[in-house]
């Protein structure tokens, strides 16, 4: 009697199987099927065959577990070296360094400052004016007039009359003169230029340091080391992973495992 009358005989054969995450029940039942469907198994009778299937499960709960965890391994499949180092690592020290450093400074510094200044002011401006002016004026004073005259057999000219016409008069202009109004001056006033500072500034004196060095303390570090070491080529790793692609499937591996236990590998 092979799987496939056990199968006919008991169809719930694979229902005690229990089996991680990861894995499809179904699949894996499939995929036993197919590879020992015409083998013998060692356990002929339908229902104690049925049993011990789920008892082999079991068994191979924690194998199976790990090979998952395999297949799911990540990894690089064209490096062959990978490698990471952690280090941690306390240290105490009583002792102490203690440093003084002392510097004579002088620094000299030469300057040149150049501003360009451009100022804008807009001016208005707005006087009121008023002017009040008093005036008087006073003349006194004679005013003679004298005329001249020659005979006809004199060669200078003799007194003729004399007017003298005298006046003390006063003019007096009084009153008030007023200038009111507005004086208005509105533009803008324009200061353009520049300011140039030039000198030396110069600072002399001492730097004193005390510095005390502790050396206590921890170092944690993390190394990762990967690449080619150049033992196998690129492409020869290229055609181990597709051989290995090709020729491993899980569902596969455990197919043969539960042949080599629960078949006798006759037809």
């Amino acid at each position: 009697m092979n799987l496939n009358n056990i199968i006919q005989a008991n169809p719930e054969w694979f229902d005690l199987a229990v089996l991680p995450s990861g894995i499809d029940k179904q699949i894996l039942k499939e995929a036993i099927i197919f590879r020992c469907a015409m083998l013998t198994p060692v356990y002929g009778e339908p229902w104690l065959f049925q049993k011990f299937v789920g008892h082999w499960f079991t068994k191979q709960y924690n194998n199976i577990e790990r090979l998952i965890s395999l297949y799911a391994a990540e990894y690089d499949p064209l490096i062959n070296y990978d490698r990471t180092e952690e280090l941690h690592r306390e240290y105490e020290d009583n002792g102490e360094d203690q440093d003084k450093i002392t510097n004579d400074l002088t620094r000299t510094n030469n300057l040149t400052r150049t501003d360009d200044l451009t100022r804008t002011d807009n001016l208005t401006r707005t006087d009121n004016l008023t002017r009040t002016d008093n005036i008087s004026e006073a003349k006194t004073g004679n005013d003679t007039t004298e005329r001249t005259t020659s005979a006809m057999n004199e060669s200078t000219y003799q007194p003729d009359n004399k007017e003298v016409v005298t006046f003390n008069d006063t003019v007096s202009n009084t009153g008030t003169e007023t200038n009111t109004g507005t004086v208005t001056n509105t533009g803008t006033e324009k200061n353009t230029g520049t300011v140039t500072d030039t000198g030396n500034i110069k600072d002399t004196g001492t730097a004193t340091t005390d510095k005390t060095i502790d050396h206590d303390g921890f170092e944690d570090a993390e190394n990762h080391i990967y690449g080619n070491i150049g033992v196998t080529t690129s492409q020869q790793m290229w055609i181990q992973e597709n051989e290995l692609l090709r020729d491993h499937n899980i569902y596969n591996e455990i197919a043969i495992l539960f042949e080599n236990e629960m078949m006798l590998g006759v037809y």
